[in-house]
């Protein structure tokens, strides 16, 4: 999924990027939230924007593209590079070192996607061992190429009209709640097909093992 034809919002965060394949495009808007200017760096990439407090990477970067936020705010980092983005009129975003090792801004980047839809825009994590993102009253659809286990979860109260159907365990017009687990693991087995919601929010957490 994403958001075909729209300038691409690439995003690094101070979690853990390391074996995640990150490949440039022209266009990228490339930005650094805290941490992430370290984790771009290594990469030998220079950030059109770092935005933050600076208290992850310790230090404030010179240049005139740093954006610096005060420690006591309403928004983590993550977020704040999310509404720059927003901003220069991005609304596919790719989000690195979004999970690690603090569960805590790990769970608050699982939200940021959920505001990324609520924006009109779609974003994806992509993760050392694999990617996130979120559907929301609308549909996924996957090919017979795909491998691996994927997992789905209602990151609303409540998501009805579930269903999924291509995967080893179908759904059908199923209604999820907050504290179900049935979505769990499930698997990819070699035929093509869909995950939909018809009103809610799924969080939708797919392995690496990617496609043949």
């Amino acid at each position: 999924m994403g958001q075909s034809g729209t300038k691409r919002c690439v995003i690094f965060g101070a979690g853990n990027s390391g074996g995640t394949v990150y490949s440039p495009r022209s266009d990228d808007l490339i930005l650094a939230a805290d941490g992430g200017y370290a984790a771009l760096r290594e990469r030998g990439i220079e950030p059109d924007r770092v935005i933050g407090d600076f208290d992850s990477l310790g230090y404030v970067p010179d240049g005139g593209n740093v954006l610096r936020f005060p420690p006591e705010k309403d928004a983590p980092d993550m977020i704040l590079a999310i509404q720059y983005g927003l901003a220069q009129g991005c609304r596919d975003f790719a989000l690195y070192g979004a999970t690690g090792s603090r569960l805590d801004h790990s769970y608050a980047n699982l939200l940021a996607l959920r505001y990324l839809r609520e924006k009109g825009a779609f974003g994806r994590i992509y993760a050392p061992d694999g990617e996130i993102f979120v559907l929301m009253n609308e549909r996924y659809e996957f090919s017979d190429r795909e491998r691996g286990k994927i997992s789905v979860f209602s990151l609303s109260e409540e998501s009805r009209g579930v269903t999924i159907s291509g995967l080893k365990y179908a759904l059908t017009e199923r209604r999820l709640t907050a504290g179900d687990w049935i979505g769990l693991s499930n698997e990819f087995i070699g035929r093509a097909g869909f995950i939909r919601v018809r009103e809610g929010v799924l969080l939708i957490i797919r392995n690496a093992a990617g496609v043949d």
